[in-house]
């Protein structure tokens, strides 16, 4: 599923030039760019090989990699990230107060 993928795949990058890395990590095979920003990258990789091959696609266009770590998500990323898209967040408390 998505959210398996999301939450086991995800990745930060920050490289020496985060916007050739961000064009070199879209154009990889099992690699989508989900932000882009002043402090790197966050990455969705389908698998380890698929980072394994980034970093090299990465290195051979001349960039150095700063950090790339494994995000983890956590029970609470979790749960918004079910939650969010089913309209339900907030609902309970909503209907409390009502």
């Amino acid at each position: 599923s998505e959210l398996k993928r999301t939450a086991s795949g995800r990745w930060r990058l920050r490289t020496t030039d985060d916007q050739r890395a961000a064009a070199v990590s879209g154009a990889q095979p099992g690699i989508d760019v989900l932000t882009s920003g002043d402090h790197g990258l966050s990455i969705v990789a389908d698998g380890e090989r698929s980072v394994a091959e980034l970093s090299v696609a990465l290195v051979e266009s001349g960039l150095g990699i700063v950090e790339l770590h494994q995000h983890v998500a956590s029970l609470e990323d979790l749960f918004f990230a079910l939650t969010e898209d089913q309209g339900v967040r907030g609902t309970p408390f909503e209907a409390v107060a009502r």
